[in-house]
């Protein structure tokens, strides 16, 4: 999927904003010469349903080892948006050196869930009465965050940043632009406008649109997700890898 780093290189920045970036392909679509690092950036909105849910952390046990023991370098950047950190155990990353997990997860404030809630109704509002609603960047991944990332990230360098999920999208794609890095989008399930949970994420459409179209490369179940989530997003060409997740046991 990306080219080998050098003996000696630095680790990749990778970010999960709940769900967590990933490939799965050893075929490069990027030329070595860019960045010495995996970056992976996630963002997860969590399904009612708890399978669901499940098959998204499976991601993170399934796919990142398994691009540490091919050699790779890989820093996860995690941040769960709706639930508390007991959903996820990062002990087992600490059986490969060339992984770093950074969890930004903590549990929300009255003032968050309030401002979520908030959200939420003006988004039913918008879309009731048909009208726009589209959050800034910056204002979607919170100027915190952004900057303790920048700390991590250092004088790192990286082949690209991966962002799971809109949110996740939005925090690599703000990354790839700081950075000049290419940036790829990994979508697990499609929330397009006619979701029924679409008063979750209205106001990140926009975002999403603007960073898949800059995005190198998609990542997606299979071909009939790939055909409607581009269409969504205005994307007319795009390379696309087929990535199929389950709910772990199936």
């Amino acid at each position: 999927f990306i080219s080998r780093p050098s003996t000696g290189e630095g680790i990749s920045e990778s970010t999960l904003s709940v769900a967590i970036s990933t490939m799965g392909s050893s075929s490069s679509i990027m030329s070595p010469g860019f960045f010495s690092h995996l970056v992976m950036v996630a963002s997860i909105m969590l399904s009612p349903s708890l399978g669901k849910m499940i098959s998204k952390f499976a991601i993170i046990y399934s796919v990142f080892p398994g691009i540490a023991e091919a050699g790779y370098f890989v820093d996860i950047f995690f941040r769960d948006w709706e639930v508390g950190r007991q959903c996820i155990d990062n002990n087992e990353f600490n059986l490969y050196q060339n992984i770093r997990f950074f969890d930004f997860t903590i549990q929300p404030t009255r003032r968050q869930i309030f401002k979520r809630r908030y959200n939420r109704l003006l988004n039913g509002l918008a879309i009731l009465f048909r009208l726009p609603r589209n959050e800034e960047p910056n204002d979607i991944i919170d100027q915190r965050i952004l900057n303790k990332t920048k700390e991590i990230i250092g004088k790192s360098q990286y082949y690209c940043f991966v962002g799971i999920e809109k949110k996740g999208l939005v925090w690599a794609g703000i990354l790839s632009e700081m950075y000049h890095c290419p940036l790829i989008y990994h979508s697990l399930e499609l929330y397009t406008r006619d979701h029924p949970g679409v008063d979750r994420f209205y106001h990140l459409l926009d975002a999403e649109s603007k960073y898949h179209k800059q995005a190198a490369a998609t990542i997606i179940q299979d071909d009939l997700r790939a055909d409607i989530l581009l269409k969504h997003n205005g994307v007319e060409q795009a390379n696309v890898l087929y990535y199929p997740i389950c709910v772990w046991g199936n």
